[in-house]
């Protein structure tokens, strides 16, 4: 017998004549995705060198026109449809790139750079998506700009996503930057970077400072004869590095006074180190940013000298903000991709959402991306009111202020909104099971890039840390009425006739217990703050039973107060699904502020100081709720009906 002819190298063992439909997109609940340009590490090594030295002539690394591919992994094809040999491809490649034509190639890096500006890297229809999965970072500064009506529709198609609230920095654009830099600068800095002509880039982190922010090594020395400052120093992990235009650089002048620079990327001395290779956000450009005396003028200085601590933390306040904000969306798509799978994926005849296990992580999924959801809500508005506060006419300084305010709110969304994606992402690749771990499917993609979110911006520990460090900040300076709520708690515990009139509604029970919460989270600080306040500093893991405390506490606040609001506004299976997901995250975050409260207080004291301090639990309304069938109706609903207006995607 003859045998069949081989299959063509390169074509993972199918024959040329055989239809190159993927099997994989046989599978169950698997949609069939759109073939998007190849990355130059999937082609030949020969073809990819080419490649290579025909990019740097353009003086830039973006991809060329795709190749004619009958589908990725296949091999490249003639309009017979017949398979190229690899001396076919080497020839056909040579003449197409002969003489390349680099306007198509602008437009196309344009397109992208435009995208990944826009849409970020996490929210829904991110710029990962648009070609499938595995963007490479880019690897240089790339001189096509961004067409201005690309970066509008970009930016409005990603606020609609994520329904993103209007902040302080939304309605003041560069606002911390307006009071600080000479109008002229700004004048030609602002335009190009509102446009997105320019990017931007944020230096502050360096290899031996991460967290320590203040112990940057970066100097800035001043030349009085020539009025210019000379930067030396290395920032690590500098997000936008590749291809920004204008750097936010954080020096130490003299050695002493921690002050921010604008530093063009185009001044002698600016150089970046190679691209880092990251476990995920792949389609962002990481690297270092190299200073080497680099001079630039005194009047690049941002601010004023020994003031730049108060525009980098305000930076990270509202980057803590919008980072909680995003990783909601993310978490959205998440729960879509595994909704829709467990709805298609059948098992023992029947489709596996109608399993428990799965309906209770459905429901656990949803609970949490609405509550984060609610915590950002109201995190925007508070910010937003109180920017729209401050007059027009009035110093910018206070829009800053504004921002300091809210310190709380932003690290307690940041850790809340980027652990909840990390739970989404990860009970979603569960649901999928084997094919959740495939990277064809963008579940995969969502875990990788998920993980970064509680290291950004300061780690999600930092944050934790400074939740109850800026509290105690407060109540010493007199700007919380913490006294007179704690005279009222211990009234309450000694008379059951001082408690406040239970409240009604549909939702009484949640009312209640966030009113306890306050209650036991005010009382215990109190505890620790009498007994450890000198050395408060040094006791993290007590700082972080407290934190997590405070956070529980804002977010049941935050669901309670929403769908307090919502009721009656919209349909009534809309009601019901909003009612049920408040039961059940108030149920579970009242117990766990109660055990941490328990574990704070035995930790801190013992036998009759602990007894009486415990009789806060006298306070504590203990209410049954069958989490298994109210889990179970949040799941069906989200069967029955989708995310829907509940979720606002």
């Amino acid at each position: 017998m003859r045998r069949a002819p081989a299959p063509p190298r390169g074509a993972r063992g199918r024959h040329p004549d055989v239809p190159q439909e993927r099997a994989r997109d046989a599978r169950p609940g698997r949609k069939p995705q759109a073939r998007g340009p190849h990355l130059a590490e999937q082609r030949p090594a020969g073809r990819r060198l080419r490649l290579r030295e025909h990019l740097r002539d353009a003086r830039h690394r973006r991809r060329p026109p795709a190749h004619p591919r009958a589908q990725r992994g296949g091999t490249p094809r003639d309009a017979a449809g017949r398979g190229l040999s690899r001396r076919r491809r080497g020839r056909g490649l040579a003449r197409r790139h002969e003489r390349p034509d680099r306007r198509p190639l602008a437009r196309r890096a344009g397109r992208l750079r435009a995208a990944v500006h826009g849409r970020g890297l996490h929210g829904r229809g991110s710029a990962l998506r648009q070609d499938g999965r595995g963007l490479r970072a880019p690897r240089g500064p790339h001189p096509a700009r961004r067409d201005r009506g690309e970066a509008r529709r970009c930016d409005a198609r990603a606020a609609q996503a994520r329904g993103r609230a209007r902040t302080p920095h939304d309605r003041h654009p560069g606002a911390l930057r307006r009071a600080r830099a000479p109008q002229d600068d700004l004048d030609g800095y602002l335009p190009k970077l509102a446009s997105g002509e320019w990017l931007a880039a944020y230096a502050l982190t360096e290899p031996q400072a991460g967290s320590d922010a203040l112990a940057i090594g970066t100097r800035a020395t001043l030349d009085p004869a020539t009025r210019t400052y000379r930067l030396s120093g290395t920032k690590q992990f500098i997000t936008n590095a590749g291809f920004a235009d204008l750097f936010t650089v954080f020096a130490k002048v003299d050695g002493e006074h921690f002050t921010a620079f604008l530093v063009e990327r185009t001044r002698p001395g600016v150089s970046t180190g190679p691209e880092e290779q990251k476990l995920g956000i792949r389609g962002s450009s990481t690297r270092q940013v190299i200073l080497e005396e680099v001079a630039v003028p005194a009047d690049a200085v941002l601010g004023e000298v020994g003031q730049g601590h108060k525009i980098a933390f305000n930076i990270l306040n509202i980057g803590r903000f919008k980072l909680g904000a995003g990783a909601v969306g993310a978490a959205k798509e998440c729960l879509q991709v595994a909704l829709d799978y467990a709805r298609q994926r059948h098992q023992h005849g029947r489709p596996i959402a109608s399993f428990g296990m799965i309906q209770r992580k459905l429901a656990d999924m949803a609970t949490r991306i609405y509550v984060a959801d609610s915590m950002s809500y109201r995190t925007a508005g508070l910010m937003d009111a109180a920017a729209a506060a401050i007059p027009d006419d009035q110093p910018r300084r206070l829009i800053e202020e504004a921002v300091e305010e809210y310190t709380i709110e932003a690290s307690i969304l940041k850790v809340f909104g980027t652990e909840t994606l990390d739970f989404v992402a990860d009970e979603s690749l569960q649901t999928l099971g084997g094919y959740g771990f495939m990277a064809d499917y963008p579940v995969e993609r969502h875990y990788r890039d998920s993980r970064i979110n509680r290291i950004f911006e300061g780690t999600n520990e930092i944050n934790r840390l400074i939740i109850p460090a800026t509290v105690v900040k407060r109540i010493g300076r007199g700007r919380l009425a913490y006294q007179d709520f704690l005279q009222q708690v211990e009234r309450e515990i000694a008379d059951q006739a001082a408690w406040p009139a239970p409240p009604t509604g549909p939702i009484a029970r949640e009312i209640r217990a966030a009113d306890v919460a306050k209650r036991v989270v005010a009382y215990t600080a109190r505890v620790l703050i009498e007994r450890e306040l000198a050395s408060l500093k040094d006791r993290q893991q007590h700082l972080e039973i407290l934190s997590n405390m405070i956070i529980d506490l804002y977010a049941m606040d935050s669901v309670v107060g929403r769908t307090q609001r919502l009721l009656g506004h919209g349909s009534q299976q809309d009601d019901e699904l909003r009612i049920a997901m408040t039961n059940v995250f108030t149920a579970s975050a009242n117990e766990r502020v109660i055990d941490g409260a328990r574990r704070l207080l035995v930790n801190e004291l013992e036998g009759e100081e602990l007894r009486r301090h415990l009789r806060l639990e006298q306070l504590v309304p203990h209410f049954p709720i069958r989490t298994i069938a109210v889990k179970t109706r949040i799941a069906e609903a989200l069967v029955a009906r989708g995310l829907g207006p509940v979720f606002l995607r």
